[in-house]
């Protein structure tokens, strides 16, 4: 009697999973991604291939992403998905776990455009960050609970070209600092050493980097960048000082 037991609990299982798969995706994203702070302007297809319009996970909205479950995850409460994102000033592709308590997105590797950023001073257009991300993890508040991955861009360096300055790359590692995502970033040359740190607040991101330098070509292209004196050889670009002048 046992094991028609087993194949009839099976086959309930398995019904269930497929019946669950089945849905239209909008009912499974408003449940487990409006929770977690996701919002979409539209949710097409079913769980098994869902394509999502105008997604906005705090940032400008991304225009097209398309998302395939993983099944395995149903029974365990979670929503698991390969996503791949397509937009104009964003590409990448990793996996997303959704959950009523929060999200995690793993082994993800994109490239995003600076523009993408409010920032306040001065990138020379075109310029973009690549990111290779093992694993990041929100609570439904947003609240950081785990970041690992690194980051880097040229955009310094472009920058120091179109000043007449040469100006190192920078590199960046995720981690929570606090309740918040943010990027250590570090970048380094025989003429500038700089330092600092990214926080992505929900208004947007903050910054504190410092530089040192006694090349007066890089100090004219620090200043051009916003960088303000802050002792000999010391030079700041802090966001909440620039928010506080303007």
């Amino acid at each position: 009697m046992r094991r028609p037991l087993l194949f009839i609990v099976l086959g309930v299982v398995l019904f269930a999973a497929f019946a669950v798969a089945n849905l239209p995706a909008r009912l499974i994203f408003d449940a487990a991604a409006g929770p977690a702070g996701l919002r979409a302007g539209l949710v097409q297809g079913t769980v098994w291939d869902a394509t999502i319009l105008r997604l906005d996970a705090g940032g400008p909205p991304v225009a097209e992403t398309r998302a395939r479950l993983q099944p395995g995850g149903l029974l365990g409460g979670s929503a698991r998905f390969d996503v791949t994102v397509r937009d104009a000033t964003v590409r990448g592709e990793g996996v997303v776990t959704l959950r009523p308590g929060g999200a995690t997105l793993e082994d993800a590797t994109g490239v995003m455009a600076l523009s993408r950023l409010p920032l306040s001073f001065a990138v020379p257009p075109g310029q973009s960050v690549q990111a290779d991300i093992t694993r990041i993890a929100v609570d439904r508040d947003g609240t950081c609970l785990q970041a690992e991955g690194s980051l880097r861009t040229a955009a310094l360096a472009a920058a120091g070209e179109s000043f007449g300055a040469e100006l190192p790359l920078l590199t960046g590692e995720l981690l929570c600092a606090g309740d918040r995502i943010a990027v250590q970033i570090d970048g380094a040359n025989d003429r500038l050493s700089l330092s600092g740190r990214i926080r992505l607040e929900p208004a947007g991101p903050a910054w504190r980097i410092e530089a040192r330098t006694r090349d007066r070509e890089v100090v004219a292209a620090l200043s051009l960048l916003g960088f303000e004196q802050d002792g000999p050889d010391v030079f700041l670009l802090d966001s909440q000082r620039q928010n506080a002048q303007g």
